[in-house]
């Protein structure tokens, strides 16, 4: 076999190689397709957008490939996970799913920081985030802010 066509087969450099009387053992390389690489990561453009919601909010940087880095963004009294898997039904109306599970986890993750869990989302094609927290931890807040309200008209 020639030696330019040695370098075109699958098996050269390899111990078939060596068998190979007259291109018997010859298997051509198979073209691999490139796969285009992306240049965010998939909720990333969301956790940007929750972020900048909120004044004093960071992003946890690679907050899901580490286990010490729980949600996505870190608001002033609270830790968010930020979910952007909204779908559009049958009917053509825009919806959610929340899951439990998620619920659950943002919420061990933020009792384990002392932190309030909020599970922020917005729908497909939309640029509005809403926010799923718990109804007692928003009772607190609101109660809290009328008390916080009252004492500035005081002053």
């Amino acid at each position: 076999m020639r030696k330019k066509d040695c370098q075109n087969c699958a098996r050269a450099g390899t111990d078939e190689c060596s068998l190979c009387v007259n291109g018997s053992k010859y298997r051509p390389r198979k073209s691999r397709k490139r796969l285009e690489s992306k240049s965010k990561r998939a909720g990333s453009d969301l956790e940007r957008a929750a972020r900048d919601a909120c004044n004093k909010a960071r992003l946890q940087k690679n907050s899901g490939a580490r286990w010490n880095r729980p949600g996505d963004v870190l608001v002033p009294s609270g830790l968010a996970d930020t979910k952007d898997r909204g779908y559009i039904t049958a009917k053509g109306r825009k919806a959610f799913t929340v899951h439990l599970d998620d619920l659950l986890k943002i919420e061990e993750e933020a009792q384990a920081c002392g932190l309030l869990p909020i599970l922020a989302f917005c729908f497909k094609h939309s640029e509005r985030l809403w926010a799923v927290v718990d109804y007692g931890e928003l009772c607190s807040l609101l109660t809290y802010k009328k008390e916080g309200d009252r004492l500035d008209r005081h002053n």
